[in-house]
């Protein structure tokens, strides 16, 4: 028998001795091991590639993840880095309010196999609770009643619905008022004791983030934090937030929150001339073609089409192009704006027509039927961009990117190979 102070260790195992040597190896208590200062963890929200840093620069295979109560919620190991099962969100920028709009959207995007979540940022009435569950949207809503109504469709279904309660920070539109946090957390919390829903989070809008003068944009977020505090407060726990608009990703990180939005800059626009270009490097991913369908040559005193707006002062070559303002044109560019044929640029002349608009090309050699027009992109050394063309209309580059209708056909180039065309009107004739 050994003393209890003794540092001895005597073991009888029926092991051999290169056994045993490994096995007391092996024998390490935890706490041996157990770092316990100078953690590397991370939290629920953090940005995978913000993670990703701190991992490259460290020596572990694997972190211990933190939900909003500080508690171990699972861990991150370096093969998660390598092959990120990232988020696919699809969100459709109105509600299901003005007719089949979204709906038909919504329905096109499940139809052709979209298991993404799809979130309606506009208020959905109670008449459309039948199309939010059956194509699984996640709702924005901002009354007890409303989610009611989803909650019987859902039941009927069985299914679980996501909802988003709408917040107003300052833009004016849709929520709770951010001082309303009594009320909301009253009716938030009878919405999660729903059947069939599940209440995911809070959004807000950003109304002034792309000026110079963040100062009202700092003010908005205060109130969607503190409404968010204030909710928790009250005992009511929403992890998911999402805030931020184009131009508050492009400046504005501290409202990133879960999820950003980005608009706009998707289609490779900035959100207003206010705007700090060098944050970030976009290029415009939309261009507008048309073809020309006619030319003539004309004497002096020619006159063109309504109201005989533009007269020949000369003799003139003059050609007719297959666009005009019920495809998204707009008429305010009559006799102010231009195209580009043959890398050059060619006037507008006379009021542009529902269907058609006629240019100069008489300084532009060897023009035929058939060539085409760039409206909107480059064409040679000449290029028009969104921004120039809204503001030479009397609008701005989102209301212009919006009108394009469902008459012009899409065509979807990858690394300069098209790969997809829509015809909206001929894919619904038969």
């Amino acid at each position: 028998m050994l003393p209890w102070h003794s540092s001895t260790c005597l073991i009888v195992t029926p092991c051999d001795a290169y056994r045993a040597a490994r096995m007391i190896y092996q024998a390490i208590p935890v706490s041996r091991i157990a770092q316990t200062e100078d953690l590397v963890y991370f939290h629920l929200n953090d940005f995978i590639d913000d993670v990703r840093e701190t991992v490259l620069q460290s020596r572990y295979r694997s972190y211990p993840i933190i939900d909003h109560r500080d508690r171990v919620a699972g861990t991150l190991s370096r093969y998660h880095l390598l092959r990120p099962k990232r988020k696919r969100v699809v969100l459709v920028d109105d509600s299901i309010v003005r007719g089949t709009t979204s709906a038909h959207i919504v329905s096109l995007l499940r139809e052709a196999g979209a298991t993404e979540e799809i979130i309606c940022l506009g208020l959905t009435p109670d008449m459309y609770a039948d199309i939010i569950v059956k194509y699984d949207i996640t709702a924005v809503t901002m009354s007890e009643s409303n989610v009611k109504a989803i909650s019987d469709e859902a039941v009927k279904a069985g299914k679980t619905i996501n909802v988003l309660i709408a917040v107003d920070t300052g833009m004016g539109r849709i929520g709770y008022q951010a001082e309303e946090v009594d009320l909301a957390a009253k009716e938030i919390a009878a919405m999660q004791k729903m059947p069939g829903i599940s209440v995911k989070g809070i959004f807000s809008h950003m109304s002034s983030a792309d000026c110079i003068d963040k100062a009202y944009a700092a003010f908005q977020e205060m109130r969607f934090n503190n409404f968010y505090e204030g909710l928790k407060a009250r005992g009511v726990e929403l992890e998911f937030r999402t805030f931020a608009n184009s131009a508050s990703i492009m400046e504005i990180p501290s409202v990133y929150h879960n999820a950003v939005r980005p608009g706009i800059i998707l289609y490779g626009c900035y959100p207003s001339d206010e705007m700090r270009r060098e944050e970030l490097d976009i290029k415009p991913v939309m261009s507008i073609k048309a073809s020309i369908v006619h030319v003539k040559e004309v004497g002096p005193g020619f006159s063109v089409v309504y109201g005989r707006r533009y007269v020949s002062q000369k003799p003139a070559k003059i050609a007719t192009i297959a666009l005009g303002y019920a495809d998204g044109y707009r008429r305010g560019l009559t006799d102010k704006g231009h195209v580009l044929i043959r890398g050059s640029k060619a006037p507008i002349i006379g009021r542009i027509c529902m269907d058609q608009m006629m240019v100069d090309v008489t300084d532009i050699p060897g023009v035929l039927v058939g060539d085409t027009v760039t409206l909107v992109g480059t064409d040679g050394p000449e290029t028009i961009t969104v921004e120039r063309i809204a503001q030479v209309a009397g609008t701005f580059n989102y209301e212009f990117i919006c009108g394009i209708s469902r008459r012009v056909p899409r065509f979807y180039y990858r690394q300069g190979r098209l790969v997809k065309e829509v015809h909206y009107l001929l894919d619904n004739i038969g």
